[in-house]
């Protein structure tokens, strides 16, 4: 009888075989991009040429685009991808994918930046009826005499501070057309009523303040979240923990009092600190607040959550033991020449929460610090307005202030505010020496003119303001592709908006 021959092992060799063909024909694994120089919804600071770099799987290119147009193509070597990318303004969309577009990364960037060029003149005008008006009053679309108060737009809504009425304005959206009316009202209860420390409405201050009122409130500023106002006058700073939308709407925390009745300022102190407080600056998390008055600028590393929180740092002066006289750099208690460290009034700040910029009125300069300081009384780095640290002229021209008092930048560019000469001083870039020259002037045709408004430029004030004349400045905002100027003898803010 024949042998019967296996077949079990024919058999699992020819499936080992199919397998290793259908293994063959199957599709290659599937690419993957991922960008990992940058993080999506990140600011840039200083050149507009970055490098974008990643990782990159089962593909031997990548294409760039900007804003949906293909910018470079790019060599995957080792899984990893580099190339250097041009921002343009403001929003960046960048998207890495492989070369048939079916696998991608994308990430938006912000360069901010505004358009400015000498002479420019305003696109809207809030609290004047037009952009050759000058009045002054207390409404919804007035502003009350002098503006000279720092605006901040955050999160879509536009505050504006009106001192001389002891409120601010609330606007839903950057105005779109001049004289626009408010939406709502902080420190009053409604758009007429101007009395300053005024609970209950009745036209009379109070004896002290409430959470919702305010005395000369001059100034703004957020960190997204939160709302900051230099209540001037009350010696204080308030802190709304949301962004307010509501007449009248209460702060919850204060700085620079134990409690919102209070409104005491001791000299030279760390508890009551400021004995009138105009500005502030909210930049990384940190608050950077000069007071003037003791020659100093404080700073808290994080944003006080509980009243009366005491400053972390003290820079223009020691921490403790200081003199509280300008310019006194070897704390002897006499006025001298002025440094690296010391200040003479310093009016005005701005950080990102990596650098400062202190404006230093009465020194007719601006100061930088290109690395956040860490101890008290750190010098500053570089000096905007005088050729060394230890001069004090008055100037002009490209170079020089007649009045530092305030200051504004988006991190790119940075803004001086020259107030005797009518003027704004722009600088498309961080000064890396002293002495800068400005790239452009805002509110006069040359560096050399200084009348106020001036807009045949014949040395003679006009009779009415104009769309790109100033009736002095005394305070600017920077942000994203938005530029807004408090115009302070025109009692109006200057919008423009690219």
């Amino acid at each position: 009888m024949p042998t019967r021959r296996s077949t079990t092992r024919p058999l699992a060799l020819l499936a080992l075989a199919i397998a290793a063909l259908v293994a063959a024909c199957a599709a290659p694994a599937m690419p993957t991009v991922d960008l990992t120089s940058h993080v999506d919804g990140q600011r840039v600071f200083g050149s507009r040429t970055i490098t974008l770099a990643g990782t990159a799987s089962n593909t031997s290119q990548v294409e760039v685009l900007l804003d949906g147009s293909v910018v470079a193509t790019v060599a995957v070597i080792a899984d990893a991808f580099t190339t250097d990318v041009t921002l343009g303004a403001n929003h960046n969309e960048v998207r890495v994918q492989t070369l048939d577009a079916l696998v991608g990364d994308e990430i938006d960037l912000v360069y901010p930046w505004v358009d400015v060029t000498t002479f420019r003149p305003m696109d809207i005008v809030i609290g004047q009826v037009d952009k050759t008006s000058n009045a002054f009053g207390t409404s919804a679309t007035e502003i009350g005499k002098f503006t000279y108060g720092t605006p901040v737009y955050v999160g879509g809504i536009l505050y504006v501070p009106d001192a001389t009425n002891h409120r601010v304005l609330g606007f839903s959206g950057l105005p779109m057309a001049d004289g626009a009316a408010a939406g709502f009202v902080l420190g009053q209860a409604s758009f007429t009523a101007k009395t300053a420390n005024d609970d209950d409405q009745d036209g009379l201050s109070d004896a002290a303040p409430t959470a919702r009122t305010m005395s000369c409130p001059s100034a703004l500023a957020s960190d997204g979240t939160r709302l900051l106002v230099a209540d001037a006058c009350n010696n204080r700073i308030l802190v709304y923990d949301s962004l307010p939308t509501t007449n009248f709407a209460p702060a919850d925390v204060v700085i620079g009092q134990a409690t919102m009745t209070a409104n005491a300022s001791t000299t030279c102190s760390m508890n009551e600190p400021f004995n009138y407080v105009e500005r502030l600056a909210v930049g990384g998390g940190k608050l950077v607040v000069p007071e003037n008055n003791g020659h100093r600028v404080l700073i808290w590393t994080s944003i006080p959550t509980a009243n009366g929180t005491e400053p972390d740092l003290v820079l223009g002066q020691p921490g403790s033991g200081a003199t509280c006289e300008p310019n006194d750099d070897d704390q002897d208690g006499a006025p001298g020449a002025p440094s690296a460290r010391t200040f003479f009034e310093p009016w005005d700040t701005w950080t990102d929460g990596d650098r400062i910029l202190v404006a230093d009125y009465d020194n007719y300069r601006v100061l930088l610090w290109e690395s956040f300081p860490t101890t008290n009384f750190a010098p500053a780095d570089i000096v905007i307005g005088q050729d060394s640290m230890t001069t004090r002229d008055v100037g002009s021209g490209a170079t020089g202030f007649s009045d530092a008092y305030t200051i504004a930048s988006n991190g790119n560019q940075i803004l001086v505010p020259d107030y005797d000469n009518a003027r704004v001083l722009v600088y498309d870039a961080f000064p890396t020496a002293n002495g800068a020259a400005a790239d452009a002037v805002l509110g006069q045709a040359t560096f050399a003119a200084t009348t106020d408004n001036d807009d045949d430029q014949d040395g003679t004030t006009d009779a009415t303001p104009s769309a790109r004349t100033m009736g002095r400045s005394y305070g600017a905002w920077m942000g994203e592709g938005v530029m807004i100027i408090n115009d302070f003898h025109n009692h109006r803010y200057a919008l423009f908006v690219d």
